[in-house]
């Protein structure tokens, strides 16, 4: 798949989420409960985003080092605090700083190996896998949304 077809689609799940999803939070009984899976599988992916975002800020900065500090992130039992809707604007956040990033790498940039603690690792393969995990979480997040 094309870099611009890639980033076509990160977009496309912010585009389903906001049309298909958004609509339906006002209504959802227990949207700020730790046990509603809808708001658990929002949480999972508004955690995955951010995430996902600072590995790639680090690896478009060259650090040499792109661990992601996972103490920056909200757990869950926090997130019970905030509403459904606001975890789902704070995902089209990380996925904006995403994308803005994407936007301005080169072939070369998306190709590059970077080094991280789980090995090495490209740009264009760190997006693969969130494509792959969008699949996954739209699947929880619809399916929790129509129950």
């Amino acid at each position: 798949m094309a870099k611009a077809d890639k980033i076509n689609e990160l977009v496309q799940t912010v585009r389903k989420l906001n049309w298909e999803v958004r609509p339906k939070l006002t209504n959802t009984p227990g949207g700020n409960s730790p046990d509603d899976p809808l708001h658990r599988a929002l949480t999972d992916l508004r955690n995955n985003e951010i995430q996902m975002s600072q590995q790639i800020r680090a690896m478009s900065l060259a650090e040499s080092d792109v661990t992601v500090d996972e103490a920056n992130i909200i757990e869950h039992a926090e997130a019970a605090k905030v509403s459904s809707r606001q975890l789902l604007s704070e995902f089209g956040t990380a996925r904006e700083a995403i994308l803005s990033l994407l936007r301005n790498f080169s072939d070369e940039d998306w190709t590059r190996e970077h080094s991280t603690s789980t090995g090495s690792v490209s740009i264009d393969k760190i997006v693969d896998d969130l494509i792959a995990s969008d699949k996954q979480y739209m699947e929880r997040i619809f399916s929790a949304a129509a129950s």
